[in-house]
């Protein structure tokens, strides 16, 4: 026989190799490896391998930026200066020597490894996926064909923040399809040859993965039947860490960038109005050199429905405040910040609410307010003074009404909105009158309190032409030292119809016949 008729006959042919039942300590054994490596946390310096680092260890909360930025590295030592920095980025507690989202990522990927592998490490799964980006769910079912996991709220989201419920089904990718099919032929064949040798397919056991394949809004919902809504769910809940760390790092870089310009305005003498806002402040003297002041800030629902209509998305205001010493015009504070609100009513206002330290000395608050999505713009400048509402020794500081309170935990320090555990939170004055009013007040008083039971207080609820309410003079407890002394009470409104009115709050010390008063309007509205 020929040399090219043997070869005719014996084709060459690679041959694939199952693991014998021997090798199945080696694999145990890598997997064992891998499983401490994880354990033992990220590796240093020249231990590093960084081609892991990069597609396993943060492969899933990584950005694309961050990815090329780390490929462009030259050398070992930005590899770590850029590991370093890519952890400092997501350190919750900067400037000390724990960073709790590194440990719990770290963490997070053990447990992903060595809970959901299937046909390939458990971290590569999209369960491995999801438990690193948005760890346990708060509910987990499980049957042999499926596991429904469900979550509070995606942080990372684009399109949907709330509930969210994810179902893993088993599905066959598009290999293992390929290796059934070809099982299913090699057993038609072996049919139809009885006495022909086993043929290693025959005996192939194919086990699909869990695969995201459905999300949907709420908990256990009616899944979104359209694809398309769908993928978008799924989309949010694979959104990596990293995208939303550079979407938060670029939307400060434009927020700088807004405020210098609102910062530029306030300091302009142009005074403009297309955005009216209500702005008042709360002088709280905390001795006779420093007080703190609160300043609240109230925009109208119907200009919050614009702006809210404005943006088709929830309505985002820029607010930037200055506070200056009125006699010198010196800067004594300033603060920024963004006001959100997702829905809009026409009976709730926007609000927000800040406080300061700042000298008993008259000042002047310059705030100014921009709707992001309409470019309206309001400026307000208020100036007030440490004086309440009267000098001398009995001062009355100015009542805050409100409708709005909730239980707290009890304080250490001074918190002028906080009475035993409750707090009284301003608002924009107009109220139901079908629910309680709240009534907030501070009595200042010289170093030398009045006697126990010479203090005394009373309310009158009036319009200019008639007096609708007016209670009988209440004790207050002198209370030691100079500290504000703080009163709260609820009125009953369910009286009066709809319109304007006016508070009015007095203070007597019965033994050196001093009085304070203050009076301030409110609106009722059903």
């Amino acid at each position: 026989m020929s040399r090219w008729e043997a070869r005719k006959e014996t084709p060459k042919r690679t041959q694939h190799r199952a693991p014998a039942r021997g090798d199945s300590g080696t694999v145990w054994t890598l997997a064992a490896a891998l499983i401490w490596l994880l354990s033992s946390g990220p590796l240093m310096g020249a231990e590093r391998n960084y081609k892991r680092w990069l597609q396993q260890e943060v492969g899933w909360i990584i950005s694309k930026a961050e990815r090329e930025s780390f490929r462009q590295a030259g050398t070992d030592q930005q590899r770590e200066q850029f590991i370093e920095q890519f952890w400092a980025d997501r350190d919750p507690t900067p400037g000390t020597p724990k960073n709790e989202y590194q440990e719990e990522h770290y963490r997070r990927l053990k447990y992903s490894t060595e809970n959901f592998a299937e046909t390939g490490p458990g971290w590569r799964s999209d369960r491995g996926r999801v438990y690193i980006i948005h760890g346990p769910p708060v509910s987990r079912s499980i049957d042999a064909e499926q596991e429904i996991w469900t979550y509070n709220s995606n942080p990372n989201a684009e399109y949907y923040s709330g509930p969210i419920t994810l179902v893993f089904e088993r599905r066959a990718s598009s290999f293992q399809e390929r290796l059934i099919s070809e099982s299913r032929l090699a057993q038609q064949k072996a049919a139809a040859r009885p006495g022909a040798p086993p043929n290693p397919l025959d005996q192939l056991r194919v086990t699909p993965r869990l695969r995201l394949m459905s999300a949907g809004p709420g908990f256990r919902p009616q899944l979104v039947p359209t694809a398309g809504e769908t993928d978008r769910y799924i989309a949010d809940i694979l959104r990596s860490p990293g995208e939303v760390l550079e979407d938060l790092k670029a939307e400060r870089g434009r927020r700088q960038e807004r405020i210098e310009t609102l910062r530029q305005e306030v300091r302009s003498r142009v005074s403009f109005q297309p955005l009216p806002f209500d702005l008042e402040t709360y002088w709280f003297p905390l001795g006779a050199e420093e007080a703190t002041v609160l300043l609240h800030v109230a925009l109208a629902p119907a200009d919050l429905v614009r702006e809210h209509e404005a943006a088709r998305q929830p309505a985002r205001f820029d607010l930037y405040c200055e506070v200056r010493d009125a006699a010198n015009d010196s800067l004594l504070d300033a603060f920024d910040t963004t006001l959100a609100r997702g829905s809009a009513s026409r009976t709730e206002a926007l609000e927000h609410l800040d406080r300061f330290q700042v000298p008993v000395a008259p000042i002047r608050v310059t705030c100014l307010l921009r709707g992001l999505a309409s470019g309206r713009t309001g400026k307000q400048a208020v100036e007030s003074g440490p004086t309440p509402a009267s000098a001398g020794p009995l001062r009355l500081g100015k009542p805050i009404l409100t409708q709005r309170i909730r239980q707290v935990e009890r304080r250490e320090a001074f918190d002028p909105l906080v009475v035993d555990d409750t707090l009284f939170a301003p608002q924009e004055r107009r109220f139901d009158p079908s629910q309680p009013l709240y009534l907030l007040f501070h009595v200042f008083r010289a170093a030398q309190p009045p006697t126990p039971g010479n203090l005394f207080f009373d309310y009158q609820i009036h319009t200019r032409d008639r007096v609708f309410y007016r209670a009988r003079p209440r004790p207050l407890p002198a209370g030691p030292g100079p500290a504000p002394l703080p009163c709260a009470l609820s009125l009953d409104l369910s009286s009066l119809d709809s319109g304007r009115y006016f508070l009015m709050v007095k203070i007597h010390d019965s033994s050196s016949q001093q009085y304070a008063l203050v009076e301030l309007p409110f609106e009722l509205q059903p």
